[in-house]
């Protein structure tokens, strides 16, 4: 019997009747699945090191500001990249970039990357409003922090959007020749097992005698 999501059964008709063969083809739950622990993890390691990043920063240019306040704000300014990776992927795999690439699937990724980008620094901007942690006299207005962080981040969000969709590309490209060699693999032992059936059948007794018989 077959047992598992991911194999599908198939009956093979053979000389001697119906025989199974199980080809380990994943569905599109197994191949196309979006791990959630991963992309956290990832980009909870990416945020770990940016925070640190600045952190040393700040000190290497002697400035004595206290340093949880920065640091979880610039941990938790990576949120609405690791909420908005799923989506990015889906696009990347509906609208491919390295294959038959058309001005409608660059529109869409150029608006998707826009909208991220904007969402992102919205709640980096909020973050610095609310917890203010680089104690600057005053406020910070929200347009210009906005407009500075926009201008500061884009070519790192731009990275990071780029580093998604090349990643989705280089994992589905894997799974597909992964498929294609295990789908390879079935197509080979199906024909062996009919190759070994053909010649059982040649070496049975009945089929010997009725050879004789016509010889005779």
């Amino acid at each position: 019997c077959c047992i598992g999501p991911a194999i599908h059964c198939r009956r093979v008709r053979t000389a001697h009747g119906l025989a199974y063969s199980t080809a380990m083809i994943p569905g599109r739950n197994d191949s196309r699945s979006t791990s959630w622990r991963w992309i956290a993890g990832i980009w909870f390691a990416g945020g770990l090191c940016d925070a640190c990043q600045t952190v040393l920063s700040m000190r290497a240019e002697g400035k004595t500001l206290p340093w949880p306040p920065i640091f979880a704000c610039e941990l938790a300014s990576w949120i609405p990249w690791a909420l908005a990776t799923p989506v990015v992927i889906a696009a990347a795999r509906r609208y491919p970039l390295f294959r038959g690439i058309s001005v409608r699937a660059v529109g869409i990724h150029l608006l998707l990357f826009a909208t991220v980008a904007a969402v992102t620094e919205t709640w980096s901007t909020g973050l610095q409003m609310v917890f203010n942690p680089w104690q600057n006299p005053g406020r910070p207005a929200f347009l210009d922090t906005w407009t500075m962080m926009c201008l500061y981040q884009a070519i790192t969000f731009l990275t990071a959007y780029a580093l998604i969709v090349t990643v989705t590309f280089i994992m589905d490209a894997k799974a597909s020749m992964a498929q294609q060699m295990t789908e390879a693999a079935r197509l080979n032992e199906e024909l062996s097992n009919a190759q070994l059936a053909a010649l059982r059948r040649q070496i049975d007794p009945h089929f010997l005698y009725n050879t004789l018989n016509s010889i005779a």
